[in-house]
């Protein structure tokens, strides 16, 4: 069996390499890290490749990495959760799920997992109606109800392990395995020691600050950034949104997920204005209210670039993951995937023309569920590649846009023998 992380690596740190030095002390066993690909939880892209931030994980200690389809890995925390769990399950050989928190001892996790909003839901509309968010108020209400501290509840992965165990009951029969969080919060900008969050590191990276990147991500990460000349630029991203807002009808916006009642004329009024159009900090701030934070706009937007509709990804969500997307593997994972071939019915990628070609992307209204699933996989990958920019420490560092890259790039094989970790 094997022990499942449900993970971004945006990107891979040295609290990753912690968190999987921690797994194998307390199992002697295969890590599957199940990975968004190029479009994070939170509606941004990935500020490495997927390939990159895969093998940098098999080269510190995981021994498979697949993807989780866009169609899950830009959504609620929930739904990122829910995505995850189900598709580690369906491999059939995951026993583990082991996930950071503040909160390593399972019964207070369970406490607020098993809590029902429905119940009390007089005492969360006079939480509303006092203007906290409704992510405030649940926490506040969970933490009423149960005794834990509420400010912590609203931590990001503090609510990941939360919709971990949700998921979890809901789906198979995989044991949570919470492990205790190291270092800088999710997104805190300072750094402790030899440990930093993602947002942290991002922004060192953009800067260029290597002589401190070097002390918090492993060698591996250090390699990629370093060959990295051009990252993911909200400036390109804004033009396009701005340019999908204009051009199309309210009701064809209104039809695009996570559009919620009466949004899409908001997006359309913002999109007319200077200052939204010039700058994307500027459009989400214009946007975003208490019912709808700016991370769920981020999200909004990009589903938007994307085409994705409410009905596309309701069909999605039904089905769940449609297939085992293979982006990096050492030996014991070529093994793992031996296993996973006797125990699962969804089929196994690893050369993605043998699925989905180009003849075929020229006729979406024709694809199977699961080409559908995969087009948007590919779609995300030539978004990101689309929106790079240079840095502006390096104006001259343009590298080429690898457009179609699903399509030509292999998984990442780590040899182990030949590596010294």
């Amino acid at each position: 069996m094997a022990t499942g992380i449900i993970a971004e690596y945006n990107p891979f740190h040295n609290g990753h390499k912690y968190q999987i030095g921690c797994i194998k002390k307390q199992h002697d066993c295969g890590i599957i890290a199940c990975i968004s690909g190029s479009i994070t939880q939170r509606g941004e892209f990935a500020l490495l490749d997927k390939w990159q931030r895969a093998g940098a994980a098999v080269k510190n200690g995981a021994n498979l990495v697949i993807e989780l389809p866009a169609a899950f890995a830009c959504r609620s925390a929930q739904d990122f959760a829910t995505g995850g769990v189900r598709l580690l399950d369906s491999l059939g050989i995951v026993d583990t799920l082991a996930f950071g928190t503040a909160y390593p001892e399972i019964e207070k996790l369970q406490l607020a997992a098993d809590f029902q909003p429905e119940a009390h839901r007089e005492a969360l509309q006079q939480k509303l109606k006092g203007g906290l968010s409704y992510g405030a108020a649940l926490s506040q209400l969970i933490g009423e109800n149960t005794g834990l501290n509420a400010e912590m509840l609203t931590e990001p992965n503090t609510i990941l392990a939360i919709e971990y165990l949700r998921a979890l009951k809901n789906n198979g029969g995989i044991r949570p395995l919470p492990l205790p969080r190291t270092g800088a919060g999710h997104n805190d900008t300072a750094v402790k020691g030899e440990f930093a969050s993602g947002t942290a590191l991002r922004r060192l990276a953009r800067q260029g600050q290597f002589r401190q990147l070097m002390q918090l991500v492993p060698e591996a990460t250090m390699s990629a950034i370093k060959n990295t000349t051009m990252y993911p630029d909200s400036k390109k991203q804004l033009p396009l949104m701005i340019w999908k807002l204009l051009s199309l009808a309210a009701e064809e916006i209104a039809a695009i997920y996570g559009v919620g009642e009466g949004m899409e004329y908001r997006l359309k009024e913002a999109a007319s204005k200077p200052d939204c159009a010039s700058s994307y900090s500027a459009l989400i701030q214009e946007l975003a209210t208490r019912r709808y934070p700016a991370t769920r706009i981020q999200r909004t937007l990009m589903h938007l670039l994307l085409g994705s509709t409410k009905d596309k990804i309701a069909e999605m969500t039904a089905s769940g993951p449609l297939y085992i997307r293979v982006l990096a593997f050492d030996d014991m994972g070529r093994q793992l995937l031996k296993d996973i071939r006797q125990k699962t019915s969804l089929p196994i990628i690893t050369k993605v023309t043998e699925y989905l070609n180009r003849r075929d992307m020229q006729h979406p209204d024709r694809l199977s569920p699961l080409q559908r699933m995969l087009y948007m996989d590919i779609a995300a990958a030539n978004l990101r590649e689309l929106c790079l920019s240079p840095l502006p420490s390096n104006p001259q560092g343009e590298q080429q846009i690898r457009l179609n890259a699903d399509f030509t790039t292999s998984p990442v094989y780590m040899d182990r023998t030949s590596l010294s970790l």
